[in-house]
């Protein structure tokens, strides 16, 4: 066994049952995540013999587990997501090393213009500039980035015991994730090493990237169980769709709707997805209404039966699918919850005593304190205060009926009363008035009178009667009235720092966000106004609009606002990974799109390729800058495509450089991932996390009490302590977290009716 080295008092039970337990509790706390692979190694999992194994695993976790090695990792991989932005595309690559510079950064005459009020200049081949390193420099940082990577992946097979057994066993579903990480790592480096042309190495790269992201490996799971359910339906919009084609190609031939959208069986039925997602809607009926206006019941009835019905059944079924998984998922993790916290306890309990004592209690804190760094710190006095909560007979030991609330005990966090005493020349009668809601209500008016002021300077250029506001030299009659707006509310946010006290004061987000607001319209201030050379008050008139913002703080008073921020700030922990997932698929299309229509979209008069851009409908949209020359611009081509559903101007137009139809295909099956499940998705957990929140609002989130004695239990601690669940833990159910708070709470309120009485 592996004795703790802390541990060294005379507890209840051999030091090696508490590492057993802590490490199982370990589990239950992190829910068995291995989010970037920063799970420290468990030295009791395995019945190893063997002191080398011990020692080994032992150095390498200590490694791995370091702060300052994990931010390492994290922006290792990072960086070579970064690196698919930063460096030369593979079309614009050749002997020559600066080719692509000269290629990207070639501005000039372009071959033609469509309107008078095109530039004269124009870039050749438009994109984002965003090229910071040559091939060259990519491929050595790339080189750096897999080796450290190697070196991560060596250090967490020597965490198992330098046994690839052992690091590639399927306990907790990662055998087949730490083999396609490790693969992908070696195609990535075996690519470096033998060729020139490393086509989809982006795609490697953010493969590296999810296998060590949990958040978006289960989006991408969940996605992966809709298909099934959805693909039927998908199936009925493919027979009608090709029903309504076959019909239409009969029904218009020989007729100007039959040669522009109906020419063929393959054509009718793109211009019927296109009018499925109304992206061609009205234009593609227009030439057989106007010759026969009984045509509409064909295009009408077609829109009600995909658009209207179809599409939204899908929509229904994303988020019937995604809500199921959300139920299974939560269903799981209550089963798997109760099963860590009664092994754990019974590991603790082998005597039979059947009850957990505060020294042992404390140990387990110091064990997932000194080796447990997933667990947040438990310090001295959140030790005493998690302990008493979980005493709640007050009997200084825990049941096991209590012990399973261990897990929801450690999600909570504790406000300790802020005992600040303002400076001594504050009076009491300013630290009331600076405490009242008058004085907030006093700085509301004087915001207002602000904006109102701030409306009055700009009306001019709000109104259209000016294209721009005139700089005067000198301090204006505006500026030192701005001075003395600025001057208020430095008083105001001294006042209530000196009396509330900076962790008091800063412990709420509008405080801080008025704070930030008051600092960044000083800072502006002096910097204009002092003798550097730079005397444009545009800074100035930036900060007056942030301060405007302030008045966002009168929506509080809304109680539907209330409701909107708070569903906002409690979902975006879970976001993240919705819109990782979002940002994957962009990333995936967007490198799939510029190793086939890199360079297809130019300006330049001496490539051919510009020719065929004349008198398209992309030309004459003027839409360059939505093209496939650079990553970035790939992603801010794919995410209007994400937003709007389709755009044909945009897939035509690469249909006409590359004479084939490719580009469609690639454009519908980006829309069918991209904008009708993906965006589907996103639609389905705003709805889901919103009727959560709304069945949340009347459950309880805090409650305090006094913390010298907690469920009867002292604790030799002062003072008024507020207790709440940690934002975006989701191990728990909201209502498993409300019915505690509120089982405190009445626990609180029964004792103080005892003392009374």
């Amino acid at each position: 066994s592996m004795p703790v080295k802390t541990t060294r008092q005379i507890y209840s039970i051999p030091s090696d049952s508490i590492g057993r337990a802590a490490f199982v509790l370990r589990d239950l706390i992190i829910n068995g995540s291995d989010s970037f692979g920063f799970v420290s190694h468990n030295p009791y999992a395995k019945d190893k013999d063997s002191d080398a194994f011990n020692k080994l695993s032992m150095i390498c976790n200590n490694i791995l587990i370091n702060g300052w090695y994990r931010v390492l990792i994290k922006i290792t991989v990072l960086t070579l997501i970064t690196l698919s932005f930063i460096e030369p595309p593979d079309w614009c690559l050749s002997e020559e090393i600066d080719s692509c510079p000269k290629k990207l950064g070639a501005t000039g005459i372009p071959l033609f213009v469509v309107s008078e009020n095109d530039p004269s200049e124009a870039d050749y081949y438009p994109n984002f500039n965003m090229m910071l390193l040559n091939d060259y420099q990519s491929r050595r940082v790339e080189w750096a980035c897999l080796a450290l990577l190697l070196v991560h992946t060596i250090l967490k097979i020597c965490q198992e015991g330098a046994s690839l057994k052992n690091y590639f066993d399927a306990k907790s579903g990662t055998k087949n994730l730490r083999i396609v990480q490790l693969a992908t790592i070696l195609i990535n480096v075996g690519s470096l090493i033998v060729g020139h042309e490393r086509h989809f190495c982006q795609i490697l790269r953010l493969v590296i990237y999810i296998t060590m992201e949990s958040g978006v490996r289960r989006e991408i799971a969940t996605i992966t169980k809709m298909v099934p359910e959805i693909s039927s339906t998908f199936f009925i919009i493919f027979v009608i769709t090709l029903f309504y084609a076959w019909f239409g190609v009969l029904m218009f031939e020989g007729t100007e709707e039959g040669l522009l959208s109906f020419s063929t069986l393959s054509e009718a039925m793109w211009s019927l997805y296109l009018l499925a997602l109304c992206a061609n809607y009205p234009d593609v009926m227009m030439p057989i209404l106007n010759e026969n206006r009984a045509t509409i019941v064909f295009f009408v009835s077609f829109v009600i039966i995909v658009f209207y019905f179809l599409m939204n059944v899908v929509l229904s079924q994303i988020v019937n699918v995604y809500n199921d998984e959300a139920d299974k998922s939560n269903e799981i993790l209550v089963e798997t919850n109760k099963m860590w916290l009664k092994r754990a306890f019974h590991i603790l309990n082998e005597d039979g005593d059947n009850v957990v004592d505060k020294e042992t209690c404390m140990a387990l804190f110091t064990v997932l304190n000194e080796k447990c760094p997933e667990v947040s710190h438990v310090d001295p006095t959140r030790a005493k205060l998690l302990f008493s909560l979980l005493d709640a007979d007050g009997s200084n030991g825990i049941s096991e009926n209590e012990f399973m609330d261990f897990g929801l005990v450690m999600m909570l966090e504790f406000e300790v009363a802020d005992d600040h005493e303002p400076p001594s020349f504050i009076s009491q009668k300013i630290c009331k008035i600076v405490r009242s809601e008058a004085f907030d209500n006093a700085i509301d008016y004087i915001l207002i009178l602000n904006a109102m002021l701030v409306a009055y300077q700009t009306y001019p250029l709000l109104s259209g009667l000016t294209d721009h506001l005139d700089e005067k030299n000198g301090i204006t009659v505006w500026d030192v009235v701005d001075m003395i707006f600025t001057t208020i509310f430095v008083i105001e946010a001294c006042l209530k720092i000196m009396i509330m006290g900076w962790k008091s004061y800063s412990g709420t987000t509008s405080n801080l966000f008025d704070f930030a607001i008051t600092l960044f319209a000083v800072l502006t201030s002096v910097y204009v106004y002092s003798p550097n050379g730079y005397d444009s008050t545009k800074l100035i008139r930036y900060s007056i609009m942030a301060r405007v913002f302030r008045l966002s703080r009168l929506l509080g008073s809304m109680q539907s606002f209330n409701l909107i921020y708070s569903t906002m700030m409690s979902i975006l922990p879970a976001a993240k990974r919705v819109f990782l997932m979002l940002f994957c698929v962009l990333y995936i299309f967007s490198a799939i799109g510029v190793y086939f229509f890199g360079g297809m979209i130019t300006r330049d008069p001496d490539n051919p390729m510009s020719e065929k851009l004349r008198g398209t409908g992309f030309a004459e949209s003027a839409y360059w800058s939505n093209n496939f020359n650079d990553m970035m611009s790939g992603i801010n081509t794919l995410f209007a495509f994400a937003i709007l559903g389709f755009i044909p101007a945009l897939s035509d137009v690469f249909v006409t450089t590359t004479g084939t139809k490719f580009p469609r295909l690639f454009f519908l099956v980006f829309n069918i991932v991209g904008n009708i499940i993906v965006n589907n998705v996103v639609v389905a957990f705003v709805i889901d996390s919103f009727l959560n929140k709304l069945e949340d609002n009347d459950r309880k989130t805090s409650t305090s009490f006094d913390a010298a004695t907690v469920t009867g239990t002292k604790t030799s601690i002062s003072g008024q302590v507020e207790a709440r669940f940690k934002r975006g833990m989701q191990f728990f159910s909201s209502k498993q977290k409300s019915a505690y708070l509120r089982q405190l709470s009445k626990a609180k309120s029964e004792e103080k009716d005892g003392v009374l009485s």
